[in-house]
């Protein structure tokens, strides 16, 4: 089937317009890299290709550099709702392992 390019900009138009009327159900913060972390660390690697307006996105096992020197590993993501490469990308700036636990 064949549309002319009225036809199809007015089915883009109905299908939009249908989109935004469906209310949003979930929303979820990402951190990237250099973001800081609620315990004042900076995200030191992205180690995806995912991006999020230019930002690399961080992920479970990706770096944080606190300010006194020490570094930890993401330790929890967004679980199914980011995952890339099978690996669930860091929800929220902050979830990481406390410096020093191992992590």
């Amino acid at each position: 089937m064949e549309y002319t390019e009225d036809e199809g900009q007015h089915l883009v138009a109905e299908f939009m317009a249908k989109l935004a009327a469906r209310p949003i159900k979930a929303t979820y913060d990402l951190a990237t890299l250099g973001a800081k972390t609620r315990q004042g660390g900076d995200v030191l690697t992205a180690s995806t290709d995912m991006e999020m307006d230019v930002h690399r996105v961080a992920c479970v096992g990706d770096l944080v550099r606190y300010p006194d020197g020490t570094e930890s590993k993401i330790a929890s993501g967004a679980g199914a709702a980011v995952i890339y490469d099978g690996i669930a990308g860091l929800l929220k700036p902050g979830y990481v392992a406390p410096a020093g636990d191992g992590a």
